[in-house]
């Protein structure tokens, strides 16, 4: 991605693993990164503050027009829900049927995150515009010439299948819940978009469960100003910062379409590691420890947890 070409460099190791170094000096405030979402979700009760054609917030006023089937997605205006109208017609059905999971919050966000990107994969396997005409029996826009503004970043399935899942830490018990997860939500998608994107039923399934994990492991929060969160996303152009106790940069995390960008807490150096917190830096060191391996499955031994209370 050019964001990654310009700015940072990907490198791996057998000790720091995947890392990312700055490719040249940055001023403390610098935009390092900026990622769209691959896919996405919002919370069903701040969905009406979220126009699903541009991503644009609202400020504080709900938008009115909506998908009056499966009340999931607003739209800032008429305009704009006719632009959607193909994308959504191949997540509409699956919405509806979102309440028969009895999910909470947190996972619904997540399924809506992971039938996204499943639809997705199916549209670059080849899914017909016209297949979805003939199914839902209405005249659609060609896809090509309406595309939201959040697919216009040329990410792949291939961007988000490689983040890392870290499927082989789950355990057992733990991992079985996420392929039983992972069914229900293929058994959510209509038969042309599982049968796109996938070979076999077992393959689905399995793809579904690992999706999940990448999620859990990857996933981007959308927050309010007070700090409520709102919404995720799978952003694969910035996944492949590690994390750090006493970060150098930092993830703003709502722009107009969903973007989020980093940038630099205070100046970093050519050739030095680019780090984001993936959790709350001013909880006491057990507390980040402790949150950090059940989330993420390592140990923090950066410069913060490495000093020692005399």
């Amino acid at each position: 991605m050019k964001e990654l070409a310009t700015t940072i460099q990907v490198q791996e190791n057998a000790i720091q693993g995947r890392h990312c170094l700055s490719t040249r000096a940055l001023k403390k405030g610098a935009t390092i990164l900026t990622g769209k979402p691959y896919a996405f979700g919002f919370t069903k009760s701040y969905a009406p503050f979220i126009c699903a054609w541009s991503l644009e917030k609202s400020e504080g006023i709900k938008y009115t027009v909506r998908c009056e089937h499966c009340k999931h997605v607003y739209y800032k205006g008429e305009a704009e829900k006719q632009h959607h109208a193909f994308w959504h017609a191949l997540e509409c059905e699956a919405f509806r049927k979102l309440p028969t999971l009895r999910w909470n919050t947190s996972y619904l966000m997540l399924a809506k995150v992971i039938l996204r990107a499943i639809i997705r994969k199916a549209l670059e396997n080849g899914l017909s515009p016209n297949k979805v005409k003939r199914i839902y029996g209405i005249q659609l826009p060609t896809p090509a010439k309406t595309i939201p503004h959040w697919l216009q970043d040329h990410q792949t399935w291939s961007n988000f299948h490689h983040l890392v899942s870290n499927e082989e830490q789950y355990g057992t018990l733990r991992f079985r819940a996420r392929e039983n997860m992972g069914k229900k939500l293929i058994a959510l998608l209509p038969d042309y978009i599982v049968n796109t994107a996938f070979r076999t039923s077992e393959e689905a399934f399995l793809e579904a469960a690992l999706s999940i994990c990448k999620y859990e492991c990857n996933c981007f929060g959308y927050f309010t100003d007070a700090g409520e969160q709102i919404g995720s996303g799978v952003i694969p152009a910035i996944s492949f910062l590690n994390h750090s106790c006493d970060p150098n940069a930092d993830a703003m995390y709502y722009q107009l379409g969903g973007e989020i960008s980093v940038e630099a807490l205070r100046p970093i150096r050519k050739g030095e590691e680019v780090n984001i917190s993936y959790c709350e830096t001013k909880q006491a060191k057990a507390k980040r420890q402790a949150y950090l391996k059940f989330h993420y499955f390592f140990t923090c031994a950066c410069p913060k947890c490495q000093i020692k209370k005399r």
